[in-house]
């Protein structure tokens, strides 16, 4: 059992086969499959029909670039929705004329830069006048998962659609030829020598090429063959996503939607509908949580939902999507004021799970849900009453507001339970400078951006963090139970995959607030934690922590202590009397954490530790434990940790 009071002082993927299911797109389908996958009866395919009864493919392949060059309908429509910008997943041209040098320079001659997410770091590689699409010329795999996404020909396609030179065009039908000649449709990377199969980059990859092939489709150097190589590259691609079982449908749709013409359109629309329902409906909690518990990762399925809407409704005026629309105007605006209700006062939010560095520094975090909630939510009246609030803290406040059914300008409620997600906040009240706040949580952690960190509680105070977590280095190095304000037992921590989170009570009165909650991540050991949180309004906090089960254990509490800034480290002081723990920094917020139960209890810190930081370390305390992320990823500090033991 640990009891303590905290006083706050102002101011994976599957391995391809190598056989059978290792065929390269061109191999799998032939170009006379293609053509019978075309309605005959499309309308403007009539000649091309006719070429089809006479057996006559070739000229029926002829008819059919024609046909797709000259068409006017469906549209890649404008983007209009906040948030809808390039990225992963999103049908849109990157590139624009303004990339013609570095086209010139790099593109053309195959020298291509991407991310080396082992480092942190770009690297660049000459890939030779023929590339070897599943070769991996850097020592990360992601460098070549990047390169195959196939991210190059939509930039491309934007430098054509600004200069109308063909040799760009030429060159992304080359480069479309190779990949399909060379590359499974199911391709996500090279690692170890083994091709291995990710749903993710074949959805990326479909929408680069739906968004290039639009670009350039009537460009006079694209070849039949350059053709045939992009229709393959549809086909077998939604073929692919529909067997996948992670987020499908910002491929699906507007693949669906924009090549009509083909038999199989309908079944990835179909297809589609129903992963966009599943990923906004069924992975949402009630409270508006994505089940990948991740504030980086929490609203990213709104961007993709409403760039299909932009789609659907752009190539179908007669309004037979109503029903789709208002379900993603509900499931949106959920998560995206879930990222509200639990921001910060100083605008940043709390560390759940992968953050790409950290969010509980940055003013502005909540901002990119703010809009776009204002988008789905409001009138033009009400937007325009909250946009004339210059302060974007006080902006949130109204929005909540107004979300709450309240004519002021301040949310119904300070503290707020999320039972049916896992997330609790405590607040003193809503003042941006002097707000005290603690977040706890007791989220699922199965999914893959999830961190193991049950009962991890983060406390901010007086305009600052004072407890924090470690932060996210990058993609992995992070998930450890040590590097939050959690236990770990025997040295192991938490289990991932089906772990019961047990929502026990929550309290808020006018004095206090309370949480209380159990986990069984300890299962394994035989072992269950409890943890209660007591908020005494205003200034202090006491944490309860029982820990049961059978035989003889050792848990260590972990806490981490935030800088007087972002970027410099903690100064601690450990009293080897009372184990109490207090920060040190002058002209901002200090915390003090003080043991209630000192029997049996000790106390250190714990020392950050050198290592090579390779990637297969990254789940090892080494590796991070005794570090703080200041700022974007691949960025740290030394910084105390200070290991409360029993």
């Amino acid at each position: 059992m640990f009891v303590g009071a905290i006083q706050l002082i102002g101011c994976s993927h599957p391995v391809l086969a190598q056989g059978e299911g290792a065929v390269p797109v061109d191999q799998e389908i032939s170009a006379e499959e293609v053509l019978r996958l075309v309605h005959a009866a499309h309308p403007g395919l009539e000649q091309f029909a006719a070429a089809m009864a006479a057996g006559d493919l070739a000229e029926a392949q002829e008819l059919l670039v024609a046909h797709f060059a000259n068409r006017q309908e469906p549209v890649v429509p404008p983007t209009r929705f906040p948030g809808v910008s390039e990225g992963n997943s999103m049908v849109m041209l990157p590139g624009s004329g303004m990339d013609r040098t570095i086209a010139d320079e790099q593109w053309l001659r195959h020298v291509f830069t991407e991310r080396n997410n082992d480092l942190g770091t770009l690297e660049t590689y000459d890939l030779g006048a023929e590339i070897n699409w599943l070769h991996t010329p850097s020592a990360a795999f992601s460098w070549g998962l990047y390169l195959n996404q196939l991210n190059i020909i939509s930039k491309l396609a934007g430098v054509y659609r600004d200069t109308r030179d063909e040799k760009y065009a030429m060159e992304i039908g080359n480069l479309v030829v190779g990949w399909t000649r060379q590359v499974p449709r199911g391709y996500g990377y090279t690692r170890a020598g083994e091709l291995v199969n990710s749903g993710m980059e074949v959805r990326n990859r479909l929408c680069n090429a739906i968004a290039a092939y639009d670009a350039v489709r009537a460009a006079p150097s694209l070849t039949p063959e350059t053709h045939m190589a992009f229709w393959k590259l549809f086909i077998t691609a939604c073929r692919e996503l529909m067997t996948y079982s992670g987020v499908s449908y910002p491929g699906l749709i507007p693949a669906a939607v924009m090549f009509p013409e083909f038999t199989e359109a309908d079944q990835w629309l179909t297809a589609g509908m129903v992963d966009i329902h599943h990923q906004l409906v069924d992975r949402t909690t009630p409270e508006g949580a994505w089940d990948t518990h991740s504030v980086s990762y929490q609203t990213v399925p709104v961007p993709w939902a409403a760039r299909s809407l932009e789609f659907l409704q752009a190539n179908d005026p007669g309004g037979r999507h109503d029903e789709l629309a208002a379900m993603i105007d509900r499931q949106a605006g959920k998560l995206l004021e879930m990222m509200l209700r639990i921001t910060m006062p100083n605008g940043g939010l709390p560390n759940i799970g992968d953050t790409y560095g950290r969010s509980d520094w940055n003013a502005a975090a909540f901002l990119p849900s703010l809009q776009p909630w204002m988008a789905l939510k409001l009138d033009a009246e009400e937007r325009a009453r909250l946009e004339a609030i210059t302060d974007p803290f006080a902006r949130l406040k109204a929005a909540l507001a107004i979300a709450d059914g309240r004519a002021g300008d301040e949310p119904a409620l300070s503290s707020m339970a999320m039972p049916g997600t896992g997330y609790y906040v405590m607040r003193s009240g809503w003042n941006a400078d002097s707000a005290r706040y603690l977040y706890f949580d007791l989220s699922a952690q199965a999914m893959g951006h999830a961190h193991n960190d049950a009962t991890h509680f983060e406390l901010y105070a007086y305009g600052k963090p004072l407890l924090s977590d470690t932060g996210d280095y990058f993609l992995g190095w992070g998930y450890r139970t040590a590097l939050h304000n959690a236990i770990e037992v025997d040295g192991q921590e938490q289990a991932r995959g089906a772990v019961d989170m047990m929502p026990v009570e929550w309290l808020s009165t006018p004095g206090y607030d309370l949480v209380d909650g159990m986990h069984d991540a300890f299962a394994s050991l035989g072992v269950s934690q409890r943890r209660r949180i007591v908020f005494v309004k205003p200034d202090y906090f006491v944490t309860y922590d029982l820990l049961g089960g059978e035989g003889t254990h050792r848990f260590e509490q972990f806490l981490h202590f935030a800088g007087p800034t972002q970027q410099l480290a903690a100064q601690v002081a450990l009293d080897r009397n009372t184990l109490a723990a207090t920060t040190l920094h002058d002209g901002t917020a200090n915390v003090q954490v003080i043991p209630a139960i000192t029997e049996g209890l000790s106390a250190d810190f714990v020392q950050a530790q050198e290592t090579a930081m390779l990637p297969e370390d990254k789940f090892e305390r080494a590796a991070m434990l005794g570090w703080m992320v200041t700022g974007a990823t691949f960025q740290r500090v030394k910084s105390p940790v200070v290991a409360y033991t029993r």
